[in-house]
């Protein structure tokens, strides 16, 4: 998308002040569709018709005419059309050229400042910059919490956590200080349902399951019994 300007001194102009409402919704349509399309203030015959919603106006087309903002000519192709007067120049706008160097630039900027960013990035996880690819989006270190360094050792990221970490090997359940980090399921014992085979806890109570089958319940009285 490519901008038309309209500059402010065009509201106390009298060259724009008489021209009619259509004349003037003519010449911005021009504007804009000129700009848009790259054709540095020539519009073709066959596209007049879409600057206004009710087509082509040969009085609003005069007026534009007699007020020197526009006239009639041929492109470089030979195509009938006319042409806004000094487009780059009294009229304020910007060269075809001019905006498709600034769109380079533009991109040019963009890469490099994703080049320096994804670089920033590879240092500050420990990462060459060249392990690092063009498929890295996002912000990875949003989520990074602080007190996180180098660590000893072998290992890295243990930074100054000094808590003391301990392991149930009975239930699998890991803690520091006393305080479970996540829920766990006790490690299965080797135990099994004498009746279904299926694997029981190690401090499940008995031999036989919670299964409330005929074979289940004839199991569990005759152990009773």
């Amino acid at each position: 998308m490519t901008d038309a300007r309209l500059r402010g001194e065009w509201v106390s102009s009298m060259k724009f002040d008489n021209l009619s409402d259509k004349a003037w919704r003519i010449f911005t349509g021009a504007l804009m569709w000129s700009a848009e399309n790259g054709t540095d203030g020539f519009i073709p015959d066959r596209y007049s018709k879409r600057l206004h919603p009710d087509g082509s106006d040969i009085q609003a087309e005069w007026e534009l005419s007699e007020a020197g903002l526009w006239e009639k000519t041929r492109d470089a192709d030979g195509n009938k059309g006319m042409q806004l007067v000094d487009w780059d120049g009294a009229l304020g706008q910007s060269l075809a050229i001019q905006v498709e160097t600034y769109r380079a630039n533009a991109r040019g900027r963009s890469r490099r400042y994703r080049e320096k960013e994804r670089a920033k990035l590879a240092k500050s996880v420990g990462f060459t910059d060249e392990s690092v690819t063009r498929d890295v989006t996002g912000d990875v270190t949003s989520e990074v919490r602080p007190h996180v360094g180098e660590g000893k050792g072998k290992g890295r990221g243990t930074g100054d956590v000094n808590d003391e970490v301990s392991l149930n090997e009975e239930t699998g359940e890991v803690s520091i200080q006393g305080e479970p980090l996540w829920e766990t399921v006790a490690i299965p014992s080797g135990k099994k349902c004498r009746v279904c085979l299926d694997a029981l806890a190690a401090d499940f109570p008995g031999d036989v399951c919670f299964r409330q089958d005929a074979a289940h319940v004839k199991a569990r009285r005759a152990r009773v019994a």
